[in-house]
């Protein structure tokens, strides 16, 4: 990994709390760069250096799992495929 695109979120004063929707009806206006009734967006580009290390700090820990990278979360370690498994497709960006 080397780097990662990313969306910065802030309530809109309409949706100060930023919960007042099921999680369900939220996460496709949280992953998507335009603005919306329900929050504002600043798009963000992360890079990383070779010998760097990246501390995932989302709300569900998703952005490294998401990205179909071996990584450790806690004391889990995501694990390639085994042989007799199909290997996972890379994610497509939108």
């Amino acid at each position: 990994m080397t780097g990662l695109d990313a969306v910065r979120r802030t309530p809109t004063p309409a949706h100060a709390s930023g919960w007042d929707r099921l999680l369900s009806a939220s996460l496709p206006d949280w992953y998507s760069g335009a603005d919306s009734a329900f929050f504002t967006k600043e798009a963000l580009t992360l890079s990383l250096t070779a010998a760097g290390v990246v501390i995932e700090a989302t709300e569900f820990g998703d952005v490294l799992l998401l990205g179909d990278l071996d990584v450790e979360q806690g004391t889990l370690r995501r694990e390639p495929p085994l042989a007799h498994q199909k290997p996972r497709p890379p994610q497509k960006k939108p």
